[in-house]
């Protein structure tokens, strides 16, 4: 019985918290939009209307997103048991830390695709997502394949042994994070040409792609279905994105260095799956593993050439001369 009790108000706990965080962010934003409006500006005056068709989508998205991202673990709290929604918020914890990669490159590039646009040079937003997209994926794709080959021992190490049983949901929403990261610089260069009701079309097509293949897919398949229907997310979210960045030409990628990346992510996968066959997947065999890792890719990168000599050029410009060990790090590591 008290059991029971338990499990419900976990439930109810679990309902709260995710109510909370939308309406949070609601009084937050228009606390920010009280703010702003009583600020003294000179030159060109934004009208409000013009404030609220840009911001409103955004506001709309952000709250629909949070229901399309947390759809599956609704569903597998309702259908499987609470050990089980435990395991896979912990495995998506683990993917979440790995998206913070993403973050310096939003903080980057809106400022900078924001002043072309206003300066009429639209045109020049492509290049800069090309090398973006490519500099995230050279960083982020082989730190998600190595958390993907590593995650029976990341798991183990992380919460223990009982939590391993999430090592293959894990595994999915790493690989196809890793196939869609692109998706957070596309996302930039669509807000800057203020196009944001492309997020409302994409919040709403992903929850319900979410839904509906966690319905279908966990009574069958448990966490594997519910890590297939929060990765479909991923991909309405990019294939929405990518429509109308070209559509508005706003949208680039350099494929050839992405099947680069690609090529030297999923050897270094196939090394580490070798090793920890051969080896044994042990924590205490981590360090190593992740030594070897990432020495085998940036070998293979290296080997590879991912970006030409002015690709490289571009990589350096979004980061000001002030950065200097942040420019010399990433021409010592990536642009090699």
């Amino acid at each position: 019985m008290r059991s029971a009790r338990s499990n419900s108000a976990d439930r109810v706990a679990h309902v709260v918290a995710c109510v909370y965080r939308p309406v949070g962010v609601a009084v937050e934003l228009f606390a920010v939009l009280r703010s702003v409006s009583k600020f003294t500006g000179t030159g060109y005056a934004v009208s409000t209307p013009l404030i609220f068709a840009y911001s409103l989508p955004i506001l709309l998205s952000g709250l629909i997103s949070f229901g399309a991202s947390s759809a599956d673990r609704f569903i597998v709290s309702g259908l499987l048991n609470l050990s089980s929604l435990g395991i896979y918020n912990f495995a998506l914890l683990i993917s979440n830390s790995i998206g913070l990669f993403a973050l310096p490159f939003t903080n980057i590039l809106m400022p900078k695709f924001s002043e072309y646009y206003g300066r009429g040079m639209k045109s020049e937003i492509a290049p800069f997502v090309r090398v973006s997209s490519t500099l995230l994926s050279t960083l982020y794709v082989p730190a998600a394949l190595g958390v993907a080959a590593l995650s029976p021992a990341v798991l183990h190490l992380l919460a223990g042994s009982q939590y391993e049983s999430g090592a293959l949901a894990l595994r999915i929403v790493m690989f196809s994070t890793a196939i869609f990261v692109t998706q957070s610089i596309l996302s930039q260069a669509i807000a800057s040409v203020r196009l944001t009701r492309v997020f409302l079309y994409s919040s709403i097509l992903s929850f319900l792609s979410n839904m509906v293949l966690s319905f279908l897919l966990i009574p069958r398949f448990g966490l594997t279905g519910a890590a297939i229907g929060y990765s479909s997310v991923f991909a309405t979210v990019f294939a929405i994105l990518w429509f109308f960045a070209k559509k508005y030409e706003v949208g680039s990628l350099d494929i050839k260095g992405l099947l680069k990346i690609w090529g030297a992510s999923l050897s270094m996968f196939v090394l580490l799956m070798l090793l920890q066959n051969r080896l044994g997947a042990d924590i205490e065999m981590l360090p190593i593993y992740i030594a070897l890792g990432t020495l085998a890719f940036l070998s293979f990168a290296k080997i590879l050439n991912i970006f030409n000599k002015t690709d490289k050029e571009l990589v350096l410009s979004l980061f000001p001369l002030k950065f200097s060990r942040t420019r010399k790090l990433i021409t010592l590591l990536i642009l090699h």
